[in-house]
């Protein structure tokens, strides 16, 4: 999965469950760093 593609999905869910917001974060975060 792109990144791009990684965020537009995040801003859905955090849209949805704005909970999710720091989780996503912190998913791209790990997932910019491999």
């Amino acid at each position: 999965m792109t990144l791009g593609l990684i965020k537009i999905t995040c801003k859905t869910i955090s849209g949805i469950w704005h909970r999710y917001e720091t989780s996503c974060k912190t998913i791209v975060g790990l997932l910019a760093s491999i």
